[in-house]
């Protein structure tokens, strides 16, 4: 029950993720994306605060007095670390997908599955062993997905650079999904995580653009430039703010009874949505071969099912 749960809420996360970053691909096309960044996360922080005030109110008082969390067990270095590798992973994620496509983007950002499933083993110390077959699959659909925009990377410089900036996302946002399930596997409340997390990613997209500002100016004595938020700007992102913690909210109970390496390869349910929003949306075309990389990918996580399922009913055996 808790895998089928867990696949479940890992789902709804993949997709409001997507609408999310759809959302957030709007806004760069009239702010920069380190704006949009600093915006986004302060705005989901101010979103996190309200939600924790509201659940506070609705849940009995006595439970909130016997449930103990151990946040002495988390540093607040931990947190900025988590926020600043969260400013990375949606930098290098927003820039590469301006020079790439919504398309290749999806592909590449389904590798993510491989690597959390290989930094669970070395961090968390889970058994990988039932979860390292689907993933490999995974990956090999995602190498052949990716296949025809080989040449245009050797030809487009920007899209090589694009390619680069996606892998450093996915690389960031791999170490951040351990490093949520680190934080469950010590009791931490899930709504510090989510203040604290995005609040230092705002703040240090804040340093960023402060930075970026006095250099240009000391270098080209040039001026930053003036951005005037419309009510299209205010709504947008309020929108994916909420949507940032309702993902959260989502990943974090997917997370929260089962290893994450067992439901990683339901992640591959991304690439047919964003290959329809990115094509009717945004008029992004697909790849040649992206249906046979789909394809191996959907086997992937049928394969995941069935395997899980099997051990689940040995277990139910023994127990018998």
């Amino acid at each position: 029950m808790a895998y089928v749960l867990g696949a479940m809420w890992l789902s709804a996360f993949t997709i409001i993720g997507i609408i999310n970053t759809s959302l957030v691909m709007i806004l760069n096309q009239t702010l920069k994306v380190e704006t949009t960044i600093m915006l986004q996360y302060a705005c989901t922080a101010c979103m996190t605060l309200i939600y924790k005030k509201i659940t506070t109110l609705l849940t009995d008082k006595k439970y909130q007095k016997d449930k103990q969390y151990q946040e002495y067990e988390i540093k607040q270095w931990q947190f900025a670390f988590a926020g600043f590798l969260l400013l990375i992973a949606a930098f290098t994620h927003l820039q590469g997908i301006k020079m790439t496509s919504m398309p290749y983007n999806s592909v590449m950002m389904l590798s993510i599955p491989f690597f959390v499933t290989i930094l669970s083993g070395v961090i968390l110390k889970e058994n990988i062993s039932s979860s390292i077959i689907q993933v490999t699959l995974g990956l090999i659909g995602v190498i052949i997905a990716m296949l025809p925009n080989l040449i245009t990377m050797k030809v487009d410089s920007s899209f090589k650079i694009g390619t680069l900036l996606l892998v450093i996302s996915v690389l960031a946002y791999s170490l951040l999904d351990v490093l949520i399930k680190y934080t469950l596997n010590k009791k931490i409340e899930q709504t510090n995580t989510f203040f604290y997390v995005s609040a230092y990613a705002s703040i240090f997209a804040s340093i960023f653009i402060l930075i970026k500002s006095l250099w240009k100016y000391m270098m080209y004595n040039q001026l930053p430039a003036v951005y005037y938020l419309t009510n299209t700007h205010i709504f947008l992102i309020f929108v994916v703010g909420i949507g940032n913690v309702c993902a959260l909210l989502c990943v974090f109970k997917a997370y929260e009874n089962i290893e994450i390496s067992k439901i990683q390869p339901f992640k591959y349910i991304e690439l047919p949505i964003s290959y329809f929003i990115g094509k009717y949306f945004f008029g992004n075309i697909s790849f040649p071969v992206f249906w046979p990389g789909l394809a191996i990918m959907f086997f992937a996580s049928i394969y995941n099912a069935y395997t899980e399922m099997q051990i689940s009913d040995n277990h139910k055996k023994i127990d018998i």
